[in-house]
């Protein structure tokens, strides 16, 4: 009872808090998070994946690193770690091919039923893992 009480508040903080933005889109619910991620135990860049603080350009205009958010793709879409997943054309035909894999389009609306599955999210994981490090590396020049 205490147990579930507290997973209950802090489910409560997680919802209502305005930090986490973008991995509330992949783990919405803390009971299946911290269930997630021990199961994954996650690298530098997939934490970087999962909390979008990293070497992405809108992350880095936000502390002056880079003069522009923008995606190399559209000068009005952010180049954040969702765009970069689920929109952004330069990555379209990876995406494409993980979504034949996994089953699943890779929009932001699916990617908690993605983190859910462990075959399509470790498919995905390295997927996004592709991406980060490209983008990392492009933005470190």
């Amino acid at each position: 009872m205490i147990r579930q009480n507290s997973l209950d508040q802090w489910q409560d903080r997680y919802t209502s808090g305005t930090t986490g933005g973008t991995t509330k889109i992949f783990l919405p619910d803390v009971r299946e998070a911290y269930k997630i991620i021990r199961k994954i135990q996650p690298t530098s860049t997939a934490v970087q994946i999962l909390t979008g603080h990293g070497g992405f350009g809108f992350y880095l205009h936000k502390f002056k690193c880079k003069d522009s958010p923008s995606c190399k793709c559209d000068p009005n879409a952010n180049e954040d770690i969702i765009h970069l997943l689920t929109d952004c054309p330069r990555f379209g035909r990876e995406r494409q091919d993980l979504e034949i894999e996994i089953g699943i389009k890779v929009t932001p609306e699916n990617l908690k039923e993605i983190m859910k599955n462990v075959e399509k999210r470790q498919s995905f994981l390295e997927f996004g893992v592709t991406i980060a490090e490209k983008i990392i590396k492009e933005n470190k020049t």
